[in-house]
């Protein structure tokens, strides 16, 4: 089965152009969220107004749909409200009608109110689907799709078993970065949804890096944090093909010539250089050979989790990942 390939929006001169003139005929989608004023995401990103005719009408000339992104893991009580929706739904009228495709959510309690205006609706990596009951949950209440958590890319048996109980599509974040199994990551993920709704020259009093400091820090101390982390290499999306949909890859907060070289990665399924480079959480000062690291997935394959008791991705990082004061950056 070929994989579907989603991409992030960039608001960057000449980066969509120059993206669906490259790869239009290999991608199926391209993600972006409402301006911030409206809704939160699961980027520290603030959009103002975002051209979306010219975004829709470019992506159709290649036949690319278009995600709307309402993704953040909390934005307070606004959403609860009824003025929020009141405010919100002309809007989404507007883009359906305007021909965007599926709408991404990480709160269930949206899935039936934007089904309603004429959408399919994806449930977002922030939803944390990582179980067949939790699957079949977001199923029964309505999503056309799913992206699995990220923490379970790799057990394969797993997202097997969730293939066979939800007639929807799946989808995987393949090149996160974050660290497997963070304990930060839920903290992580409201700071950054609650720092979308604010602009940049309002957050002074706000501490929005000692995640990313602390996540930063381990990976430096503990290298092999980073092959545990659930990435899926571009080479290594051939052990999804039968089991998955399509893939997303993550980058909006990127500069868009790195977006481009990931992209060009994935759509080729293969990569020479540095692998840390095709992440969208840095390390600096690693440098990992990807083609080193060939072989790797199949011993990790259906992994328990148990590291405590496995020292495979700690010696596999003995003999890939080196010291560069350039790596990742």
């Amino acid at each position: 089965m070929v994989l579907g390939i989603s991409f992030p929006y960039i608001s960057e001169e000449g980066y969509l152009d120059k993206v669906l003139d490259r790869f239009g005929d290999n991608l199926e989608e391209i993600y972006l969220p409402l301006p911030s004023r409206y809704a939160g995401s699961g980027r520290y990103i603030f959009y103002e107004d975002i051209g979306y005719e010219e975004i829709i009408e470019k992506c159709k000339q290649h036949e690319v749909k278009v995600d709307i992104l309402i993704n953040a893991s909390c934005e307070g009580l606004e959403p609860y409200t009824p003025t929020y929706w009141e405010r919100i739904n002309p809007l989404l009228k507007r883009l359906v009608d305007k021909g965007v495709d599926m709408v991404t959510v990480s709160n269930p309690l949206y899935i039936q109110k934007i089904k309603k205006l004429g959408f399919k609706v994806r449930a977002s990596v922030i939803s944390r689907i990582n179980s067949v009951q939790k699957a079949r949950w977001y199923k029964k209440l309505g999503v056309d799709a799913i992206n699995l958590d990220r923490d379970i890319n790799r057990n394969l048996e797993l997202i097997k078993q969730i293939r066979d109980a939800v007639n929807c599509e799946l989808w995987l974040l393949v090149n996160e970065g974050c660290l497997l199994d963070c304990p930060f990551k839920h903290f992580h993920d409201n700071l950054i949804g609650h720092l979308s709704r604010i602009p940049p020259n309002h957050r002074a009093r706000i501490d929005a890096g000692p995640f990313t400091e602390f996540c930063t820090i381990i990976r430096r101390k503990y290298p092999e944090e980073i092959l545990k982390s659930p990435w899926i290499r571009p080479e290594d999306l051939k052990y999804y093909e039968d089991i998955v949909d399509g893939i997303k890859i993550s980058g909006r907060d990127l500069r868009g010539e790195n977006m481009i070289e990931i992209i060009e990665a994935y759509v080729r399924r293969d990569y020479r250089g540095n692998l840390i480079n095709l992440m969208n959480v840095k390390t600096p000062g690693i440098y990992i050979e990807n083609k080193k690291l060939d072989g790797f997935l199949e011993g990790n394959l259906n992994c328990n989790r148990n590291c405590h008791s496995c020292n495979y991705c700690k010696e596999f990082a003995k003999r890939v990942i080196t010291e560069n004061e350039n790596g990742g950056i």
